[in-house]
Order: C-alpha cells, then sequence, then structure tokens
C-alpha cells in the first residue's frame, strides 16, 4: 500500500534483523512503522528507534484497541493491507 504511493519501503522481520538495519538507512527514513507482535516487544523496539533517532515518528500496529504504545507517534489498529508484521520504513517519493 505504501510502495503503491510512490514511497520506498524497508522491511525487515523481527527485532534482531531491525537492530541490524545500517544507521544511514534508517536516518534517511522519514517514518517507521512497527508491525504487530508481542507487546512487550514491540514495546522495546519503539523504545530502540525513539532513543537512537527521535526525530522519525514512529507508527505502532497494535494488534487490538486495548494495546497502548505511549512512546509511539501514533498507531491504529492492523488491518492494513501490504504492510509487513516487523517493521517497515518509509522513504520520501
Amino acid at each position: 500500500m505504501i510502495e503503491s504511493r510512490g514511497h520506498h519501503v524497508t522491511s525487515v522481520l523481527g527485532n534482531d534483523e531491525a537492530f541490524r538495519l545500517d544507521a544511514a538507512v534508517i536516518a534517511a527514513a522519514d517514518s517507521i512503522v512497527i508491525g504487530c507482535s508481542a507487546p512487550i516487544v514491540q514495546a522495546a523496539l519503539i523504545h530502540w528507534f525513539k532513543q537512537h533517532y527521535p526525530n522519525i515518528p514512529v507508527v505502532a500496529l497494535r494488534f487490538h484497541n486495548g494495546e497502548s504504545f505511549p512512546e509511539a507517534d501514533g498507531g491504529t489498529v492492523r488491518n492494513v493491507a501490504g504492510l509487513n508484521p516487523a517493521a517497515d520504513l518509509v522513504y520520501p517519493s
């Protein structure tokens, strides 16, 4: 969905792969979308991105309305087709 609107997307599967991304790749992102996983794992990933890249907005895909990720800049319940379940970096078109 994001790519169809002209944005470049880098997808990773799992926290380890996200943590291993080159810093320049992350720094070039317009936003970071964190997919659904165990809430404690998802919160840790959001925290890591906000700690290391505080100027990049982080959006959390929530599994249900009861989940809350206060460190994220935004969030929505996951029903968005086309987004990877781990993390997507969105770049300018």
